[in-house]
């Protein structure tokens, strides 16, 4: 959806509705957030068209998905060519009904006294609590300089969601709980184990500590000095004597 007056005042504003831009808005709805996007250009479709003369993807059809917007055409393993990606941005744009005021050029950004933001638009003047410059590439996410600053276990909830957000179909964990405090662990845990219960991705989880595993795992494959020894459940991957020795400590009678 697109509207042709801009909001003197708005939640959320979003410079760019390229795929960046308009992911974000899939979020922002999901979320009952009231927000809007500005974009320079005249028609929907990104940055696409303005850079080549003509182009394909190098990455198969079936990888182009956006947040709700699953790739279902006829040619998964195809590639797409420029129109197509422009069109497919434009499509996802009706699908999730964003709110989008083409031909509407942001120049100017400040931080008012209160805390908020006025956006200097060829459109006149517009007030956000909240800004997103979604103009850069969208694999690319932009992590506030601030993130640095938070505690280490602050820091690992943040990557555990920025993962989320980007909505993977297989989440890879690598000690998602190391160096975190006692408190900390089981944040961490309630979100793997959340995404578990949706049964509908794939996790890997790499983890040398056997409680976290025996809790989260359907399956357990152990790797002992770069060789495999054991793959099964985890009662029987657990209960096997070179698990038992290697990695509980548990000293084996030979």
């Amino acid at each position: 959806m697109t509207t042709h007056s801009i909001p003197r005042s708005v939640d959320t504003a979003i410079v760019g509705a390229g795929q960046a831009g308009l992911a974000m808005s899939w979020f922002l709805r999901g979320a009952g957030r009231e927000h809007v996007l500005l974009d320079r250009r005249e028609q929907l479709g990104g940055s696409w068209p303005d850079r080549w003369d003509d182009f394909c993807l190098v990455s198969p059809n079936w990888t182009v998905s956006l947040p709700g917007y699953p790739y279902d055409g006829r040619d998964p393993d195809g590639f797409m060519a420029r129109d197509e990606i422009a069109a497919r941005i434009a499509g996802y744009a009706a699908a999730i009904d964003a709110p989008v005021v083409l031909g509407t050029a942001v120049d100017r950004l400040s931080v008012r006294a209160g805390g908020d933001f006025l956006l200097g638009t060829s459109g006149g003047s517009v007030t956000a609590r909240e800004v997103v410059v979604a103009t850069g590439g969208f694999q690319i996410p932009k992590i506030p300089a601030m993130a640095a600053a938070l505690p280490h276990g602050d820091q690992r909830k943040l990557e555990v969601g920025i993962l989320i957000a980007l909505e993977p179909d297989v989440f890879m964990f690598d000690e998602p709980t190391a160096g975190m405090s006692v408190d900390e662990v089981p944040v961490i845990l309630g979100l793997i184990r959340a995404l578990k219960a949706r049964r509908d991705k794939t996790i890997l989880l790499v983890e040398h500590k056997m409680d976290v595993v025996r809790e989260l795992s359907d399956r357990i494959v152990v790797l002992h000095n770069g060789a495999l020894v054991a793959d099964g459940e985890p009662a029987v991957v657990i209960a096997s004597p070179i698990v038992q020795e290697a990695y509980l400590g548990v000293e084996v009678k030979k």
